[in-house]
């Protein structure tokens, strides 16, 4: 199970992204979730954020995106903490 999660943006300064990422391709202030302390990209919950939220043109605001980040993360503690895969994760899960 994820130990420790934290939520990252990308910065606008290249330099610092290339530094922080291997993917130069992020668009500026776009999150990206990371399991710690390997400080491994959670690729999934991140490209659902880039998907949804940075390139769907529907929510163009980077605080709806740190919002939405920021959400997720919490969503992962939670099924980590009840033990539950977040692959495997569905509606009933909610109630609990």
């Amino acid at each position: 199970m994820v130990t420790s999660l934290h939520v990252y943006f990308n910065a606008s300064n290249a330099e610092t992204r290339a530094s922080a990422l291997e993917s130069p391709f992020l668009e500026k202030d776009e999150p990206y979730i990371v399991e710690e302390p390997s400080m491994r990209i959670l690729t999934e919950p991140s490209n659902y954020l880039r998907e949804h939220y940075v390139e769907s043109g529907k929510r163009s605001s980077p605080n709806t995106w740190r919002a939405a980040a920021y959400a997720i993360k919490t969503w992962l503690e939670f099924l980590a903490a009840q033990e539950i895969p977040w692959e495997a994760a569905n509606v009933e899960d909610l109630k609990r």
